[in-house]
């Protein structure tokens, strides 16, 4: 007897799914292009007033460049714009550009710079905080710039 509800709630379930599924993608995440889905983040990024919002565009892009199998496909403006990003004053921000551009590897050189002044920056905002818990952006930093180039920046955790 109690089989009957269940059948009709997973048929409801079922059914939500499938509409799920059909749904049109999102602008900006069916296009082939990355470099215009990146760009259209971080103009949206700038204009955004919400820090949870910001954080989310910035965790984006870096799944497009994470999700982009041929990183050659990114043209230099492009990962320009992310490097732009590390100079945001959201913590989250620099964090995710970061990673974003720790997704090219050593082809990342010449983010290198930017990529230390960032750490610079955030491991003094850090230093004002006495209790350290997860992951930090430099933590992300460290681990993007010893990827790029082997080296061991001073201040970082990362063996």
């Amino acid at each position: 007897m109690p089989a009957a509800p269940f059948k009709k709630l997973r048929l409801l379930w079922y059914s939500i799914g499938m509409l799920a599924l059909s749904a049109p993608v999102a602008p900006g995440y069916g296009e082939d292009d990355p470099n215009q889905r990146i760009h259209a983040l971080v103009e949206q990024l700038h204009s955004e007033p919400s820090l949870t919002t910001r954080t989310g565009l910035a965790s984006d892009i870096s799944d497009i460049v994470r999700l982009t199998p041929d990183k050659a496909r990114i043209r230099d403006e492009t990962v320009d714009e992310i490097v732009g990003l590390l100079s945001h004053e959201d913590g989250p921000v620099v964090m995710w550009s970061a990673a974003a551009l720790g997704q090219f590897g050593p082809g990342a050189k010449r983010a290198v710079p930017a990529l230390e002044a960032a750490l610079d920056r955030e491991l003094i905002a850090e230093r004002a905080i006495h209790t350290r818990t997860g992951v930090w952006p430099s933590d992300v930093i460290c681990a993007v710039l010893k990827k790029i180039d082997g080296a061991k920046r001073s201040g970082c955790l990362i063996p």
